[in-house]
């Protein structure tokens, strides 16, 4: 049996070179066509600015739509994972969801990709490839959604520093890139000895002195809401300055009383307490001490010290205690010997200045007196029946008493009066004789 050629049909002919070659042609025009698909395509967004809770449309520009057939929208670069949605017009309507598609993207008929409810996970890059005969471009474009910022935190709340020292703040708030944080202090921007790093979300002061005290804020912003922290206080440390006891220097308590001290100092931060009792450590840590004195060996030398664990500066003030008998005169009360010779001379003196007081009254009436009489001389005698002077006449037995008042020096002696010129009645006159 000899071989029989394989039937053809009229007119057909084969030959390897000629199936080589549509191949070779066909292989060409492939990597032809993906070597065109060019991003070119300009997309339009919708609004520009965008927060949270917004929706956006992504809408590509310059589309001849009659040689396309359909589109797929992406999250990212163009690959099947990152699809979000793949549309087909008229006469093949429908689409269909991919990887990437949250339950909020649609596709229009002029291909435009419509987002609701815009999450800050929403930005980045969106790409656009339209399908058709010879379509070969693409499109890209990047959104970003900013959140609606919440007040930062700052941290620490306050700082107590030594001088000369630093601090640092912390400013706690979103990390995405288009929030800005600026710094603030006693509302004034915050300039010198600033060392800001971590996209300004940290603040560090060096050197700290005066100056640097103050309230700090930071201010979060991005391009639709800004916020403010709460304040910071940094405080420069001081102290322990002016430590005092209730009692001081040295005190005397019956045996079997209660000894009750109260320590105070200055400092900033708060002072931090230890009590000694004759340099042997009481371990109690408050600002108040107090024991019962019964023994006589409880007498002695009681400490107050004051601590500040900032500038790591000591201070004491104590208080010697002597032990008796006797009842004891608590502090405070009685009275100094400076006090007891104030009160006796501010008694004398008082009594003196009664005593010239009474002395210069009673002097001051005697004298008005004695220049009253001096000046009218002998005073006439009442007005009497002898005189005429009155019409009203005396009943009978009745006398009529005349009083006057003589009075003369010693260098003068009385003149003799001269004689009467009617005789006397039987009037009785009373004279007072005065000698100066």
């Amino acid at each position: 049996m000899g071989r029989h050629e394989a039937w053809r049909p009229p007119g057909w002919r084969c030959s390897w070179h000629t199936a080589f070659l549509a191949a070779s042609v066909l292989s060409s025009c492939f990597l032809l066509t993906r070597a065109q698909e060019t991003t070119g395509i300009s997309i339009r967004v919708v609004p520009e600015v965008l927060k949270e809770g917004d929706s956006v449309t992504l809408t590509p520009e310059g589309l001849d739509l009659k040689n396309i057939a359909s589109c797929k929208w992406y999250r990212g670069a163009v690959e099947e994972r990152n699809m979000i949605i793949s549309f087909f017009r008229p006469p093949f309507s429908g689409e269909t969801k991919g990887p990437a598609h949250t339950g909020r993207e649609t596709v229009k008929p002029d291909f435009s990709l419509y987002i609701t409810d815009l999450k800050p996970a929403d930005s980045g890059i969106y790409s656009f490839k339209p399908e058709g005969p010879g379509v070969t471009i693409t499109g890209a474009t990047n959104i970003t959604v900013s959140e609606t910022l919440s007040n930062p935190v700052l941290w620490p709340a306050e700082a107590i520093v030594a001088e000369n020292a630093s601090v640092s703040l912390q400013c706690n708030t979103s990390n995405r890139l288009d929030v800005n944080v600026t710094w603030f202090k006693d509302s004034n921007p915050v300039l010198d000895k600033a060392v800001l790093f971590n996209r300004n979300r940290n603040l560090t002061l060096t050197a700290v002195s005066k100056d640097e005290e103050g309230m700090y804020t930071c201010k979060a912003t991005n391009p639709v809401s800004k916020a403010t922290s709460n304040p910071s206080k940094i405080s420069l440390a001081y102290g322990p300055n002016n430590v005092k006891l209730n009692q001081t220097g040295t005190v005397t308590l019956k045996l079997g009383s209660r000894l009750a001290l109260l320590c105070t100092a200055e400092s900033l931060p708060e002072a931090q307490f230890r009590w000694f009792f004759n340099h042997t450590n009481m371990n109690v840590t408050a600002n108040t001490f107090s024991t019962d004195l019964t023994a006589w060996e409880d007498g002695g030398n009681y400490t107050c010290q004051a601590y500040n664990s900032v500038v790591k500066k000591l201070a004491s003030a104590s208080v010697n205690v002597k032990l008796t008998t006797q009842e004891s005169t608590p502090p405070g009360s009685g009275l100094t010997p400076g006090q007891i010779v104030g009160i006796v001379i501010g008694c004398v003196l008082g009594v003196a200045l009664i005593g010239g007081l009474g002395y210069f009254l009673f002097t001051k009436t005697a004298l008005g007196r004695t220049e009253q009489h001096s000046s009218n001389g002998n005073i006439p005698s009442a007005p009497g029946r002898n005189q005429g002077v009155t019409d009203t006449k005396p009943t009978p037995g009745e006398e009529d008493i005349q009083y006057s008042t003589l009075a003369f020096k010693a260098n003068h002696p009385p003149q003799p009066q001269p004689a009467a010129t009617r005789p006397l009645e039987s009037n009785i006159i009373y004279s007072e004789i005065k000698k100066k």
